[in-house]
């Protein structure tokens, strides 16, 4: 692999990064505001990683995947989508918070 199929598939690395840090944070301690925080900076990093790569040519990066301006305008559709169901739900977990956690016994 060399660095133009890296650099065609970073904005796809990234938002993976951003699933991962997102379920650790969730692991160590459940806060529903340091998850929205996490994911939300995830998903800026990836649409700003998206706008660097713009300007590339078509890129086939594995056999089965071809980055073109489509696949990008794609990507960035549903990162914004992303980012604004991470504003709507905001305050459905901020009426939850404490919901299913951990009793005192």
């Amino acid at each position: 692999m060399n660095i133009d199929q890296l650099t065609g598939l970073a904005p796809i690395i990234a938002i993976a990064v951003t699933a991962v840090a997102v379920m650790i944070g969730i692991a160590v301690r459940r806060h529903f505001v340091q998850a929205c925080a996490v994911a939300a900076c995830g998903i800026i990093m990836s649409l700003l990683i998206l706008g660097v790569t713009w300007r590339e040519n078509p890129i086939q990066a594995t056999l089965l995947l071809r980055m073109d301006a489509y696949a990008q305008f794609c990507m960035e559709l549903l990162f914004s989508s992303g980012l604004a169901r991470l504003g709507f739900c905001y305050d459905y977990f901020k009426e939850r918070e404490g919901e299913n956690g951990p009793t005192a016994g």
